[in-house]
């Protein structure tokens, strides 16, 4: 049970002293620059700029704003597949230049592979290769699966197989080639 008190008027808040900072003066010393240096690059790390995207196999080019020295390559990779619509699941790469960015580059910033604005990188989408099984059950029907991938679990070929053929209930699927019986685990 809650009970709601009568609010009473409240004075506000007395302000709070603040202290104040000179600044300290520069020291045009040796040694003075340093500092002068450093903050200059930070605020080059801040700096915000744009690179384009030139996506071949669309031969269009897409402007990828709101960059900074600091943004890494996995994280340009990411807004390039969103900004170009990539599919879940697609892959690809980018070049800058003749240097073909791999997976060892993800982890760098974009001012150590050398891209600032107006940076010219190029998409490419990797291929992937598929294939298709046919699977013949016991009294001679012939069913096709296609759209498999190398690496795919067979769990997943199991249960594409089960959809392929309308399996319903308690009916299992086991499949066998030549003489090598596979089991569900494998």
């Amino acid at each position: 049970k809650r009970t709601r008190l009568a609010s009473s008027p409240r004075a506000p808040p007395a302000p709070r002293a603040m202290a104040s900072v000179a600044p300290e003066p520069l020291d045009r010393r040796a040694g003075c620059c340093d500092g002068v240096a450093s903050a200059r690059a930070e605020a080059s790390a801040m700096a915000v700029f744009s690179v384009e995207v030139y996506a071949v196999e669309d031969n269009c080019t897409k402007t990828i704003d709101n960059l900074t020295a600091s943004t890494t390559l996995a994280a340009l990779v990411e807004i390039v597949k969103w900004e170009l619509a990539f599919e879940a699941g697609s892959e690809m790469y980018l070049t800058l230049g003749t240097q073909v960015l791999g997976p060892n580059d993800m982890s760098k910033t974009l001012e150590a592979l050398g891209a600032s604005q107006g940076a010219i990188f190029a998409c490419n989408c990797l291929e992937r290769t598929t294939f298709a099984v046919y699977v013949v059950d016991m009294i001679g029907r012939e069913y096709m699966v296609d759209g498999l991938e190398d690496g795919m679990s067979f769990a997943i070929l199991v249960s594409r197989v089960e959809r392929e053929m309308a399996v319903v209930g308690d009916v299992k699927v086991e499949l066998v080639a030549g003489t090598r019986h596979f089991e569900a685990h494998e």
